[in-house]
């Protein structure tokens, strides 16, 4: 004989199942990603973390990225202002990626970090095989130009400097352009460092890490853009139909910018000819460049969410357009064919836990 409990939880099932949903899907925990306006934390407090990257440590997601003295005056005036000194790179931390706590600073000024450096695109934070977290940002300043390798015992910080990396080899002039960090989950989580370079950023390069992911290996070439350069490289893997996913942004500076998408079975050859990212041309990827693609895995799926920037302290297009709010942009990547579909949405649902969404 069934008891009470269990007849409520059977009747709960068949109501679902007349109503044509799936037990699954009754009991899911949507949140609502809004792109329309400015993300916040369960506080309220505006999150700064532009030029971001989201990484995940056990069951806690990590948004990195930086705030500058333009951010706030935008954000508090609306205009940019003259002031673009660095003030941080910032960590917010969540479980379900639309509730995040308060910022804990984790790069602040250092020997080798001044106010006047650029402290930019935080590439990524990966943990190494020795339980270290290496943090890669670009960094123009008072130590040179290239890509900065911070390290620290905890991903909340802090990070200190560890060495700047001018140079990898086979990159055309050396010196790498826009770059994040891809985990090859088809051989293990394998981590390489994407990037154009930073001459013409008319080439597309995959770069193995050494055993301690503190040095960038030398370059394989996989992609030739078209003469003006594309930039903000990054790759995802979709392991439903086998293919790696490179994809970049038109070379527009602090403006929004439609993108390009090649793909392949082979992370390091034989990709498709250079074309656009569908569905990023209509809205210039949802007024904003793209960053990289975090595969949000859960226990029904996975979501394929392209993170992209909105370089909105340095623009006024974006007011003139409508959509000034909101320093990031998050949109999920539907893949039914070799190239995947960006999809524009102002808002849309996602359940972190079962790895699933909807519009």
């Amino acid at each position: 004989m069934k008891t009470l409990i269990q007849r409520s939880f059977l009747f709960g099932v068949l109501a679902s199942a007349a109503l044509g949903l799936s037990v699954n899907s009754a009991l899911a925990a949507y949140g609502t990603i809004n792109n329309d306006a400015w993300k916040k934390t369960t506080s309220g407090n505006i999150i700064y973390a532009q030029a971001h990257w989201i990484a995940k440590f056990g069951s806690t997601y990590y948004l990195y990225g930086e705030k500058t003295q333009t951010m706030v005056a935008y954000y508090t005036t609306g205009s940019a202002g003259t002031d673009d000194s660095f003030i941080a790179t910032q960590v917010y931390t969540s479980t379900d990626l639309i509730n995040w706590s308060s910022a804990t600073q984790v790069v602040v000024h250092q020997t080798n970090i001044q106010a006047s450096d650029y402290m930019g695109r935080v590439c990524g934070v990966i943990k190494n095989p020795a339980g270290t977290y290496v943090m890669w940002v670009k960094y123009t300043g008072s130590a040179g130009k290239g890509v900065a390798c911070l390290t620290s015992s905890s991903p909340t910080g802090p990070f200190v400097w560890d060495h700047l990396q001018t140079t990898v080899t086979n990159v055309y002039d050396g010196y790498p352009g826009d770059g994040s960090i891809f985990l090859d989950t088809k051989n293990g989580g394998k981590p390489y460092f994407i990037c154009s370079d930073g001459h013409g950023r008319a080439h597309g390069y995959v770069c193995p890490f050494s055993s301690d992911y503190k040095t960038i290996n030398a370059a394989t070439q996989v992609g030739s853009w078209i003469a003006d350069g594309q930039e903000a490289g990054n790759m995802f893997y979709t392991p439903g139909n086998g293919y790696y996913h490179y994809a970049t942004s038109q070379t527009n500076g602090y403006s929004y910018s439609y993108a390009y998408e090649v793909h392949s079975t082979n992370l390091l050859s034989g990709y498709s000819a250079d074309g656009t990212f569908a569905g990023t041309t209509s809205t210039n990827t949802y007024w904003a460049q793209v960053t990289y693609c975090l595969p949000v895995v859960g226990s029904s799926g996975t979501v394929f969410m392209m993170a992209c920037d909105r370089w909105v302290n340095e623009n006024t297009n974006y007011k003139n357009a409508g959509h000034g709010t909101g320093f990031q942009v998050w949109c999920p990547v539907t893949v039914t064919s070799a190239a995947p579909t960006f999809n524009a949405l102002a808002t849309w649902q996602l359940d972190a836990a079962a790895g699933t969404w909807k519009n």
